[in-house]
């Protein structure tokens, strides 16, 4: 059962689906996704953070459990913030098109794509070595994502306020 989340806007009660924030710097993502929590008063949630709260000992569990049981509990984890209301989130890539999760966001999510082109890519990873993305899967990774999400924004050299701005410019996009 979907229940929708409501969200008083001038005096308008407007129904809202949580926001999905991906994208190929997920430490740019987390910051976005907290900025806009503070503009649309919705919660914020980093399930990469969320993982390790709810399995507290990853490591361990791989250990004694294997890499099979340790992705079930995530797959697990990650499936139920799908039913999560009036929350932005930031997924890791990797647990959001595992086994098709990212079905499970569909219906009840906006997806919105943080993006910028392979050539900033590669002008930020000449510069730090902080995004952990290899240039070979980015093509794949960005058409993964391209195919599902509802919008692109293109960062680029923008500024916070800038990308922020065209996230709240698309309300009537992601409240039902």
């Amino acid at each position: 059962m979907f229940v929708f989340v409501f969200l008083l806007i001038y005096g308008k009660i407007i129904e809202m689906k949580n926001i999905v924030i991906l994208g190929i710097d997920y430490e740019y993502n987390i910051h976005i996704a907290e900025l806009l929590t503070k503009s649309l008063d919705m919660y914020f949630l980093d399930v990469n953070h969320y993982l390790s709260y709810s399995l507290f000992s990853r490591s361990e569990m791989l250990a004694k459990c294997g890499l099979e049981y340790l992705n079930r509990q995530e797959n697990l984890v990650v499936k139920s913030c799908a039913d999560f209301e009036n929350t932005i989130m930031c997924i890791p890539y990797n647990n959001f098109f595992r086994e098709e999760i990212y079905k499970n966001f569909l219906e009840k999510s906006y997806i919105i794509y943080l993006y910028f082109s392979k050539e900033k890519l590669q002008e930020k990873q000449c510069s730090s070595n902080d995004l952990g993305v290899d240039l070979l899967v980015f093509d794949d990774r960005n058409n993964k994502i391209n195919n599902i999400c509802n919008k692109k924004i293109c960062i680029g050299n923008k500024k916070d306020n800038t990308v922020i701005n065209e996230i709240l410019n698309l309300r009537g996009e992601y409240e039902c």
